[in-house]
């Protein structure tokens, strides 16, 4: 008895078709293994990028209102500038800024306050009115919370005092403005980001006034020169590019 050869239409036997189920099986098990080690590394990193931006357009966002200060005296009686800096907050005066702003002063602050539990550096504003009693925010009611950077990380404000590349903790109650704010984001291992930057104040110190018989006079903060840039240390912090 002879066989008959095998045409194109008698399809597979049940073996090759089950041989054939067992490869696709395997084939796609290892692609489901490879994506569910794969997405979760991608998510990360995709979270890693948008908190880095996030972060960059902080800094920026807080370098620039800093640039912008402006050597105002807190009060009536004396030329103490309206400036007062800490490590974990700022507060100074500036033009303001935005698309229905009438020409005028105010205010801006960057505080880290508790939010939810977290840490979070928290930018507000209010207009600026002259204190004769000497306080500049006191009492003053600021507005217009917005949230810039939160935990874990932390920024933290240094500023410096003229030449020397001396940078201070504190600067509150000087007759003239920092030559420069450094402001570094620090991860919670203390270590500074690369998102961290040094500003240098554009005005240091009160404009000379016109005395009535015709004579300029300057205060002794405006009598020293404005345009003394401090030693910067490249290697103190990183710049972002």
């Amino acid at each position: 008895m002879t066989r008959r050869p095998k045409s194109s239409a008698d399809g597979f036997s049940l073996i090759e078709a089950l041989a054939a189920l067992a490869l696709t099986g395997m084939i796609i098990s290892a692609l489901a293994t490879v994506t569910a080690q794969w997405l979760p590394n991608w998510g990360r990193g995709f979270v890693r990028l948008q908190d880095a931006e996030m972060l960059a357009a902080a800094v920026e966002r807080i370098a620039a209102d800093l640039a912008a200060a402006e050597f105002i005296a807190q009060s009536d009686r004396g030329q103490a500038a309206a400036f007062a800096g800490g490590t974990s907050s700022v507060t100074f005066v500036r033009s303001a800024i935005g698309p229905n702003a009438y020409p005028h002063l105010e205010f801006v602050r960057f505080a880290e306050s508790r939010n939810n539990g977290d840490f979070a550096l928290v930018r507000t504003q209010a207009p600026f009115f002259p204190n004769a009693a000497g306080s500049s925010d006191a009492s003053t009611s600021f507005r217009d919370p917005v949230a810039l950077a939160r935990e874990p990380v932390r920024i933290r404000f240094s500023y410096a005092d003229g030449g020397g590349g001396v940078w201070l903790s504190q600067w509150k109650g000087q007759d003239r403005l920092p030559s420069a704010v450094r402001i570094e984001a620090l991860d919670p291992l203390g270590r500074v980001l690369p998102s961290s930057t040094i500003v240098q104040l554009r005005i240091k110190a009160a404009v000379p006034q016109a005395a009535s018989d015709g004579k300029s006079q300057t205060s002794p903060a405006a009598a020293a020169p404005t345009d003394a840039q401090p030693r910067l240390d490249p290697s103190s912090v990183s710049q972002s590019p």
